[in-house]
């Protein structure tokens, strides 16, 4: 499905859900090959310049039928402007 240290071109396909700072909190992506990799997160506290991704999931689809779950957690944010 995907190579360890590969890096995939991904395109946008589809966004649904909440708006969550910038983007969507459910948003499928296609890759070559007719694969899917889908992102759904559940929105936690705004920070500074951000917000904490209380929990979600990456879901990679293969053209089989066969998917693999990935659970996230963490912080989206944008990175300041060195002074």
């Amino acid at each position: 499905m995907l190579d360890a240290g590969k890096q995939e071109d991904l395109t946008l396909a589809a966004q649904r859900g909440d708006l969550f700072g910038q983007f969507m909190t459910e948003m499928d992506y296609a890759m070559p090959g007719e694969k899917i990799v889908s992102l759904r997160l559940t929105p936690g506290e705004s920070v500074e310049g951000g917000q904490k991704i209380s929990s979600g999931r990456i879901e990679l689809l293969d053209v089989g039928g066969w998917s693999t779950i990935i659970p996230v957690v963490g912080l989206r944010a944008c990175q300041p402007d060195p002074e």
